[in-house]
């Protein structure tokens, strides 16, 4: 009936943390931040693998290719541009799976293309390292964000304040020190 007066002020009462304690988790809040800023590499390289999917696409409809049919462009292109569109948009729900499918869907289309075509291997290799590297160092930061998330929540800093890091893709705001009235 009256929860509302019970619970006043309740939710949104901070922890109080000495300044040493503040220190390590302000610094564990910068390593999360830095790998966040991985998982958002690795987001936008996947946004980025739909765009190039849509160029592949364009462009070999309009090269042409006798030994392709046309259906069979557009119909392996829109598997290419649906599943990485899906694996970005799952980037804020799991990352970590998002990015795994994401490098093995790439490696594996590119084995599969380096099979029907082995002078594709060496087409464009520089693209094909730069998505590998990015796609790898998303896995990494998201493992490891996952980790130093769970130590601050062992800390006792507020779920609320954690969850932003994979909900919303958005860097955690460092504690602020209470000031010492004199």
């Amino acid at each position: 009936m009256h929860q509302d007066i019970l619970d006043d002020g309740f939710q949104n009462a901070e922890p109080e943390f000495d300044p040493k304690t503040i220190t390590r988790i302000n610094d564990l809040k910068i390593e999360i931040n830095d790998h966040l800023k991985k998982m958002l590499q690795g987001r936008y390289t996947l946004i980025a693998l739909v765009a190039l999917s849509f160029l592949a696409i364009a462009v070999t409809l309009v090269v042409g290719n006798p030994a392709v049919t046309t259906t069979d462009i557009i119909v392996e292109g829109a598997i290419l541009v649906v599943f990485y569109a899906g694996l970005a948009f799952l980037v804020k729900y799991n990352p970590l799976l998002a990015f795994s499918l994401g490098l093995g869907l790439y490696i594996l289309y590119q084995l599969l293309t380096g099979i029907v075509d082995p002078s594709s291997i060496v087409k464009g290799w520089l693209i094909k390292i730069v998505v590998i590297i990015a796609l790898s160092r998303a896995i990494h930061g998201a493992v490891e964000a996952k980790k130093l998330l769970q130590k601050l929540r062992d800390m006792g800093v507020p779920r609320r304040e954690t969850d932003i890091v994979f909900n919303e893709l958005q860097p955690i705001p460092r504690t602020k020190r209470k000031r010492i009235e004199d």
